[in-house]
């Protein structure tokens, strides 16, 4: 059985699911696309508001989802077949990890 899900990984659910899907014998592969740091994210809520084509996200609600996405990435490294470290922050920007 193969399937796919996307998500922020920001919660607990999904992670949940993939600790479970392992011990119930799945190969899991996981294809994450994020950011370096939360003010890339900021500047997207920013430019999206301001354009109109999206909803807004209270600054310490994207600084916490992208620091739980992290974290939940760490949690859950042993439960993927490959791994591969995150990018380090931009020049100038503090990485928050």
């Amino acid at each position: 059985v193969s399937f796919g899900i996307e998500t922020t990984f920001a919660g607990n659910s999904r992670p949940n699911m993939v600790r479970a899907a392992r011990a119930a014998g799945y190969a899991c592969t996981a294809v994450f696309i994020g950011t370096a740091d939360p003010y890339t994210n900021l500047d997207r809520v920013v430019g999206r508001v301001t354009a109109d084509k999206g909803h807004d996200v209270p600054p310490d609600e994207v600084v916490r989802r992208w620091a739980a996405v992290q974290e939940n990435l760490v949690a859950t490294g042993s439960c993927f077949a490959r791994s591969a470290p995150a990018p380090r922050a931009p020049e100038g920007r503090p990485n928050l990890r």
